[in-house]
């Protein structure tokens, strides 16, 4: 990208010339002396000459006249220059009223302008005017010839005959056998002009085959050409405007039977289409425009994708709107491949198209439904559908705009090429998002998941702009903008709310190579090269910012830039400027790729001299220095030992003068030696004694020791984490103290004086030794290999050496309780019932007997042991008594076969006999007694009752 400037006496301050100015010899020629601009001329004739075609999209007002080619606009009226005006429509010529000399058009009215002026309808020559159907009329009828009335009205009997027709025809006109009668003559009696208000077919005006005025056929067919029009029907045959389809779906069925290359024109108007709309392969869907074409879904096929591509397709100006994103089924794209798509020429082609949708929760503060996620995505190119003889799976986007919010505009996977040019998405979740995907082109093993190019486009709001997941997605976008990527739904153009590092986003090797400018202007190459555009800086690897500024350069950070001009070169703290070399801060430093530096001449030094390398001076007697008040510095490294003539004669410092710092290897002081990190006798066996002088003591750092171990500032830390600190002695004394002085820090560890028990503490006090509460109450004791239980200072009970649990009383969520041997049921609440259940086909047995509950039966387990109920020590009148709600007692019964040898006192139901009988011991009997009377089963009844009465 270049940035040319006029600059320099080429223009006035006032942008005035002198003499004629051309841009490429022709393409725009100002004419300075002529005063004339012309376009792609260079020899322009009048003020502005055009050699071409122009484009308006304003107004056009001329103050006199205007021409154009053959005609002339003038004040208010429209002449031709030479010949006939033509006037010629795509549908229809709309004016709010006609003038033909005295006759005029107006709505529905046919009339003259001149007062009490006669309305003429005349044939041609031997023309007549016909109407083939009977007249009726309610006024005055004046005609020059014969009026017939004969059940038909025939009006004239010869081509001279006239009608004249001064009243309004308030009834339909039809005709008396379909397809039979015209109105006017292919040849030479025709109507002049045929006027009908909109509405059905031909404006209300029903034709079955051709339709032809003036000799020209107005619903001529176009083949594989047809139309759509909300005002139109499915029934029509839709290859005109006047007699459109009423849906895309319709025309789509048309365009899938013709085979052929289709043209499907929508007018404008708002279409309720069952989505997804199915292109056959060479269909071209082309709108009136963009904005005035809108295409949306049933509610019923709201979640399923609009467009389906076929090979060699187009959509072009129109807008898709208000679908939904099927999560589940992965549905809801505006565009995607057809099933199977087999592209052998041309691949599909978006132009000029509009894709707005929104989430299904929306808000004042999310008007967009960004949040929801379900807004519908714009499109889903994926290679996996394409058939395995397809050359290629791509697709092309060019001047298409999706606005999804919160979820991915354009989706590109499995080996697919895509082209998008000049494109703009809004508030996606992932502007253009590149994967690999697992199934490849058709399985074909394409190496690649998916190649973008996108130029000129823009990625505008939302939160990621490109993303590129794979080691086989490769995207190049070429000028493309990136405006407050990362802002999610918000467009107040915050710019803090913008992430630059979410504008390319490369996942697993994924590749980007881009060239973007961002929403301040930035403008970049890559991760490589960038533009500041506020600074001008160049930044080269993000680390090298560098400036252009007319004449000059400027590389570098504030702080640490280099300036080169034509007369100077100033490094930071350093300027090279004519003969001088100077340093504005620090000192100069000269080097050699050598490593040596020569001075071929006497060299003068007025100031210091600093020496990095190597300096060697001759001599066997070097004085540094000829005053007590001269000093030597030194800058460099010491490459040999530094030795005194005479042992122990020479100091390094003195008592008023010290070294600040000495820094050497190892230091060796009599049978001390001082090296790395440790300090270490240099003579065997002997003790190495660090002492304080008097009072004072062994500081090491914050530490102090002397009989005891102690910090000025902190804590003492003990801690070695590859061996063991070991504590050797009587023991180790921890800190005391009563509550009140405990420090609440973090594993601290020491014995309450006041409780007499050790206390950790984490997030509150923890004692040791025993699980208890705070005040030692309440606690679990281990005694002679038991367990002790004490509540409130009360032994509670206790686990013995067996495992056995003796507690002092037993209860579960007070209802029921055991205490010493008495079971209590229900002490919180009165009335509750006591069970004793058995689980699965187990039995509930008391002590040794063989009595077992289970299932609400109590059975003796006992081998031939009867169920015995004994009261023993009771008064002679009282009795087994069974309450059953005033049911009876169910007995034994079956038929006599089935009746048991019997014990004495059995009672038994004879279904047989339908008798109660008792056994004796020796026979059974009835039981009403030994008369051997068949008793009634009333009387049955009846003593049932009575026993009922004595056993419940």
């Amino acid at each position: 990208m270049s940035v040319g400037r006029i600059s320099g006496p080429l223009l006035r301050s006032n942008l005035q010339r002198t003499d004629d100015l051309a841009f490429e010899t022709d393409l725009l020629y100002i004419n300075h002396s002529g005063n004339r601009i012309g376009i792609r001329t260079d020899a322009p004739t009048r003020t502005l000459q055009v050699n071409g075609t122009t484009r308006n999209t304003a107004s056009i007002t001329a103050t006199n006249s205007a021409t154009f080619g053959n005609m002339l606009f003038e004040n208010a009226s429209i002449s031709a220059l030479t010949g006939p005006i033509s006037i010629t429509a795509g549908s229809s010529i709309q004016t709010p009223q006609l003038r033909v000399g005295d006759l005029y058009f107006n709505n529905n009215i046919l009339g003259t302008y001149t007062t009490n002026t006669d309305l003429q309808l005349e044939a041609n020559a031997a023309g007549y005017v016909d109407i083939p159907s009977n007249l009726e009329v309610y006024g005055s009828i004046n005609a020059t010839g014969n009026i017939l009335a004969d059940g038909n009205i025939v009006i004239g009997d010869d081509s001279t005959d006239s009608l004249t027709i001064g009243a309004d025809i308030s009834s339909d006109i039809i005709p008396d056998l379909n397809t039979t009668y015209n109105i006017g003559s292919s040849f030479n009696r025709q109507w002049a002009n045929t006027f009908a208000a909109a509405g059905d077919v031909a404006g209300n005006i029903a034709v079955s085959s051709l339709v032809s005025i003036g000799g020209i056929t107005v619903n001529l067919p176009i083949d594989n050409t047809y139309y759509v029009s909300s005002l139109g029907s499915d029934t029509n045959p839709g290859q005109t405007v006047s007699f459109a389809f009423a849906t895309i779906e319709k025309a789509l069925l048309e365009a899938a039977a013709s085979g052929g290359n289709n043209l499907i024109h929508i007018l404008p108007g708002t279409y309720t289409e069952d989505f997804p709309l199915t292109l056959p392969a060479n269909t071209t869907i082309k709108g009136s425009s963009l904005r005035a074409v809108k295409i949306q879904p049933t509610t019923s096929t709201q979640s399923e994708d609009a467009f389906l591509l076929n090979d060699g397709c187009m959509i072009t100006d129109i807008t898709v709107a208000n679908f939904y994103y099927d999560n589940l089924n992965d549905t809801g794209y505006g565009f995607r491949f057809v099933n199977n798509i087999n592209i052998t020429a041309k691949s599909p082609y978006v132009q000029n198209v509009s894709v707005i949708t929104q989430g299904s929760i929306t808000s004042g503060s999310d008007p967009r439904g960004f949040n929801a996620g379900d807004a519908g995505k714009g499109a889903l190119v994926d290679g996996s559908v394409a058939n395995s003889a397809s050359n290629q799976a791509s697709m092309l986007f060019n001047a298409v705009t999706f606005i999804t919010p919160g979820v991915d505009a354009v989706t590109m996977k499995n080996g697919v090429r895509v082209e998008f040019i000049d494109c703009f998405t809004y508030f996606a979740n992932r502007s253009l998002y590149a994967i690999n995907g697992a199934a490849g082109f058709a399985s074909l093993g394409v190496t690649f998941g998916a190649e973008v190019r996108a130029i000129a486009s823009a990625s505008v709001y939302g939160n990621k702009g490109a993303e590129a997941d794979g080691d086989e997605t490769l995207m190049y976008l070429i000028n493309h903008n990136m405006a407050y990527v990362g802002a999610g739904k918000d467009v107040t153009n915050d710019r803090s709310l913008a992430v630059q590092s979410q504008e390319t986003v490369e996942l697993n090797s994924g590749r980007i190579y881009y060239q973007s400018q961002d929403h301040d202007g930035n403008f970049r190459v890559g991760d490589t090269f960038s533009v500041d555009f506020s600074t001008g800086f160049i930044n080269l690897n993000n680390l090298v910012p560098v400036a252009f500024t007319g004449s000059s350069l400027t590389v570098g950070l504030p702080g640490s830039q280099t300036y080169v001009d034509g007369e100077r070169i100033i490094l930071p703290n350093f300027t090279v400027s004519g003969n001088t070399i100077k340093s504005d801060i620090n000192q100069v430093d000269i080097a050699s790729a050598s490593g040596t530096i020569n001075f071929l001449t006497n060299t003068n030094i007025s100031v210091n001299l600093s020496v990095t390398g190597d300096l060697t001076v001759g001599g066997s007697l070097i004085n540094l220095g000829n005053q007590v008040t001269d000093t030597i510095d030194f800058e460099m490294e010491f490459t040999s030992d530094i030795i005194p003539a005479t042992d122990n004669i020479y100091n390094l410092g003195s008592v008023s003068k010290n070294w600040d710092n000495v820094y050497t290897r190892q230091f060796n002081v009599g049978d001390i030696t001082i090296t790395d990190n440790y300090i270490a006798v240099n003579q065997s066996n002997l003790d190495l004694i660090v002492q304080a002088n008097g009072t004072g003591r062994v500081v090491v750092d914050n530490l102090r020791f002397k009989t005891i171990v102690d910090s000025t500032s902190g804590n003492i830390n003990i801690a070695n984490s590859t061996r063991t600190s070991n504590f050797t002695g009587k023991a180790i004394q921890l800190p005391t103290g009563n509550a009140a002085q405990r420090p609440a820090v973090a594993a601290d560890l020491r014995y309450n004086t006041v409780s007499g028990q050790f206390e950790g503490y984490n997030t509150d006090v923890v004692l040791l030794g025993g699980v208890r509460d705070l005040d030692g109450d309440t606690r679990i004791e281990l005694n002679s290999d038991q367990f002790y239980f004490y509540a409130n200072g009360v032994n509670t009970g206790r686990i013995d050496t067996a495992g056995n649990l003796i507690v002092n009383r037993f209860h579960s969520q007070s209802q029921f309780a055991l205490d010493n041997n008495t079971v209590t049921v229900g002490s919180a609440t009165p009335g509750t019932v006591a069970r004793l259940t058995a689980n699965g086909t187990g039995v509930v047995r008391f002590d040794t007997s063989n009595y077992v509950f289970n299932n609400g039966t109590i059975r003796n387990t006992g081998l031939n042991s009867d169920i015995l109920f004994q009261m023993t020590g009771v008064q002679q009148e009282q009795y087994v008594h069974w309450s059953a709600n005033e049911k009876g007692v169910r007995l034994p019964y079956g038929t006599t076969m089935q009746r048991n040898p019997g014990v004495v006192g059995e009672l038994y139901w004879n279904t047989t006999l339908q008798l109660l009988q008792v056994y004796d011991g020796t026979v059974w009997g009835n039981a009403a007694g030994v008369s051997g009377t068949i008793v009634p089963q009333s009387q049955v009844e009846e003593i049932n009752v009575i026993y009922n009465l004595i056993l419940t």
